[in-house]
């Protein structure tokens, strides 16, 4: 007889929410890296959906999160040198369905990003992401918060079993695609993010090194890393905007480099609104961190006054343009920051927020 599951935490304690994310992951049922997808894909929704007053959202729908999954897919089934077959398998019993969906499409486009599929093959795009939806309303929701044999949901609210079949996803009989986040939720997977994001990530390359039978320090980069090489054909464009001068000191560019202005490290948005170039110095030294509060207004007028040049800047580059995704993301992650919090300035290294209401401003409709 299995133990009942842990009661759903108070929807303001997000340590007690935080101990049973760890308890679900600690558990050995799971055969694929769905849980993680799932999760993150959650987490980013969560941040790019903070309103304008800071809010967080209470449901999310099963077509966004799919959207996010095959996002953090994409880049993982390019081919890997030690992998048979060329992609990492990430299923003990084979290959997951999901990986297995990506990988074939991306095959078919030609190995592009996943914004040029987005852009260039609109059609193929929304099959895929309808078939990842599918997988996803089919396998992990129904099933992602059980503890042993007992359902415990600490995290969503779904309409559908796990029994649900294909013909009445797609006819809506039984079906409502909201993913309705429990109280609470939404804020404690905002403010978690750089707690659980880290961890998330570190136990998916641990299953994927003991599926595929490698270490996991050869893994790491190949399943999450930004690749630096992808992100040159928005170099020119960009330096010409920014009258070829570092995003963050206003010096001359000497040996520039494309640098997400939202940590990629937080949130993993390529759109041409999260990028700007700064030169090796400032690169090297913000890092992860987020921008001190002069830097948010400099982008946030950017985005603002450049929209249009922006956009021309991705088209030229076949690249993503996603304004109001990057400002949710913006608002995600500044909205909580909280007085005393450190953040990085081109000028003086880590300094402290002096205040924390500056940036709401700063980030309002």
């Amino acid at each position: 007889m299995t133990a009942a599951p842990p009661p759903p935490p108070p929807p303001d304690d997000a340590i007690a929410f935080a101990e049973q994310v760890l308890t679900l992951l600690r558990q050995g049922a799971f055969t694929s890296t769905y849980k993680y997808a799932v999760l993150l894909g959650l987490i980013e929704l969560a941040i790019e959906g903070v309103s304008a007053s800071g809010a967080p959202p209470t449901m999310v729908t099963t077509h966004q999160l799919a959207e996010v999954v095959v996002r953090l897919y994409w880049p993982q089934v390019a081919p890997f040198a030690d992998a048979a077959g060329g992609v990492l398998r990430q299923n003990t019993r084979g290959q997951a369905e999901i990986v297995t969906l990506v990988a074939a499409a991306r095959a078919e486009l030609g190995g592009v990003t996943i914004a040029r599929a987005a852009r260039e093959a609109p059609a193929r795009y929304a099959r895929l992401v309808r078939d990842v939806e599918w997988k996803l309303v089919q396998m992990p929701l129904p099933r992602l918060q059980t503890f042993g044999r007992h359902e415990a949901r600490f995290i969503y609210d779904i309409a559908w079993t796990a029994d649900i079949t294909r013909a009445e996803f797609e006819r809506g009989d039984r079906f409502a695609n909201a993913i309705d986040l429990r109280p609470g939720v939404g804020a404690h997977l905002v403010r978690l993010d750089g707690l659980l994001r880290p961890l998330l990530h570190r136990e998916w390359a641990l299953q994927v090194a003991a599926i595929n039978r490698l270490p996991v320090a050869t893994l790491d980069a190949h399943l999450f890393g930004v690749d630096r090489v992808a992100l040159r054909p928005v170099l020119a464009g960009l330096r010409a905007l920014q009258d070829d001068r570092c995003f963050y000191c206003d010096q001359r560019l000497r040996a520039p480099e494309v640098d997400h202005f939202l940590p990629w490290a937080r949130v993993a948005l390529d759109a041409i609104e999260n990028l700007v170039v700064a030169d090796p110095r400032c690169n090297g030294s913000k890092r992860d961190h987020l921008a001190a509060p002069p830097h948010l207004d400099r982008w946030r007028q950017r985005l603002r006054r450049d929209r249009a040049a922006l956009v021309e800047v991705a088209d030229a580059a076949r690249w993503e343009s996603s304004p109001a995704r990057a400002l949710g993301v913006a608002r995600g992650l500044y909205l909580g920051v909280r007085d005393g919090a450190r953040v990085w300035s081109a000028e003086a290294g880590l300094i402290e927020v002096a205040d924390a209401g500056a940036l709401r401003a700063l980030l309002a409709a």
